[in-house]
């Protein structure tokens, strides 16, 4: 993924059991050309709840070597979900990102 500004990488609708209240997102990311300003952040929205999780390069990941990010979120009564990848840059120039996997866990509380 390259950041031109608008740059974002979306899931199409996920179909959620209705019994999952708990869900668990992880990526391996590989960052390059990025500040300490600039941050990737994942958006989630399901049909009861949204939120995000960023993390800010340098800081809580590390350039130019392969890391596994995770968080985990409540979203009791969801019937869907969506992701959206997004790099919150500070110019053009910087928040490149390599994306190898992601995966969506869900579960009952």
């Amino acid at each position: 993924m390259r950041n031109d500004g608008t740059s974002t990488l979306k899931s199409s609708q996920i179909s959620v059991a209705n019994l999952e209240s708990k869900f668990k997102v992880s990526m391996d990311l590989y960052a390059v050309n990025m500040s300490h300003e600039d941050n990737i952040c994942v958006d989630y929205q399901t049909s009861t709840t949204q939120g995000e999780k960023c993390w800010k390069a340098m800081h809580d990941f590390t350039l130019s070597q392969w890391e596994t990010k995770t968080f985990e979120f409540d979203a009791e009564d969801a019937e869907s979900l969506r992701l959206r990848l997004r790099v919150d840059a500070s110019s053009e120039k910087s928040g490149d990102i390599l994306i190898s996997r992601v995966n969506i866990e869900g579960w009952s509380a």
